[in-house]
């Protein structure tokens, strides 16, 4: 999942403004077609905004007509309505992811309109905001099936994840990551990137907790193996240097999806360094009762030379 941001200044102001959650249907428009893009004055104008287009009336209007006539929104749209033909399931858990954030994110700012679309960049999901709470634009034709002919040339791991079940989960990541960034310096070490995934994870098997491999974002084969192999690739990565590495190549390999094999052993599945953190977090809020999955998602829990150790972490 790749995601965009408008702005970060506003998402702050959102969060520290009044957060409530009374409203737990959060509306859930569909615009697949140029019909349904015309008719929606508040949802193309947003779309527009999202898909970074001119803010102004008569922009508006060109570009309205020019992406409800692309091929993109006439192929893209029609195989969404195809496949996708109810979104009754899809919100029915936004209700509840909702309602969990609640408890688990009590200072994010509340969801208050999602647009189901066709988003023709490689982003699936894009997050708005305001004082009022977010905004989410949600790309359809990106989760339409693994065996979509459309996804024929993704690698298989990424045609894994390119199906409906995905879109909330997506959506719950995205509101982490964005209402609480990795904050640290340009090149944080693998440790500190590892334990701020691991909170993120943490903040995702709460809001999304039916499915504990797909809410930190691995299928269940990868999920399995790593969880059975945990002691193994701790003692790999605590028996080197690897934890204090700084470079991208080495993140990217223990953190980020990808093909199997990592730089720990070809035999290892990508995102070793995730389930690891996530671990370590788990371990963490048992050893530490006032601490919150919230708590965790801050510099002084994920920067700070104190961590591993009160975690207690002994896989």
């Amino acid at each position: 999942m790749k995601l965009t941001t408008l702005p970060i200044a506003a998402l702050v102001t959102a969060i520290a403004s009044c957060t409530t959650y009374e409203n737990t249907e959060i509306p859930v428009e569909r615009i697949t077609t140029a019909e349904a893009l015309a008719s929606s004055p508040d949802g193309a104008h947003t779309i527009m905004r999202a898909l970074g287009a001119d803010d102004d009336t008569a922009a508006t209007q060109q570009w309205v007509y020019r992406f409800g006539q692309s091929e993109a929104m006439r192929i893209f749209g029609h195989d969404a309505d195809s496949i996708m033909p109810s979104l009754r399931q899809f919100s029915s858990d936004i209700g509840r992811l909702h309602r969990n954030m609640a408890s688990i994110l009590p200072d994010a700012p509340p969801l208050r309109q999602i647009y189901a679309t066709v988003i023709p960049y490689s982003q699936s999901v894009i997050l708005m905001s305001d004082t009022n709470g977010i905004t989410i634009i949600v790309g359809l034709n990106h989760y339409l099936g693994a065996d979509y002919e459309g996804y024929s040339s993704f690698p298989a791991y990424r045609r894994a994840r390119k199906t409906p079940e995905w879109m909330t989960r997506d959506i719950a990541e995205a509101i982490v990551r964005t209402v609480y960034p990795l904050e640290s310096d340009a090149h944080p070490t693998l440790l500190q990137r590892m334990l701020y995934e691991g909170a993120v994870a943490a903040a995702l098997v709460r809001l999304m907790p039916d499915n504990e491999a797909r809410a930190i974002g691995m299928t269940d084969d990868d999920f399995a193996q790593l969880y059975r192999s945990e002691k193994e690739i701790w003692q790999r990565m605590a028996g080197s240097d690897l934890l204090f590495d700084r470079s991208e190549r080495t993140a990217s390999s223990l953190l980020h999806e990808g093909s199997p094999g990592t730089v720990i052993g070809r035999d290892v599945p990508p995102m070793a360094g995730r389930l690891t953190g996530w671990r370590i977090a788990e371990s963490y809020l048992k050893a530490n009762p006032e601490a919150t999955p919230e708590s965790l998602l801050q510099p002084t829990f994920y920067l700070s030379d104190k961590t591993l150790r009160e975690a207690k972490y002994m896989p």
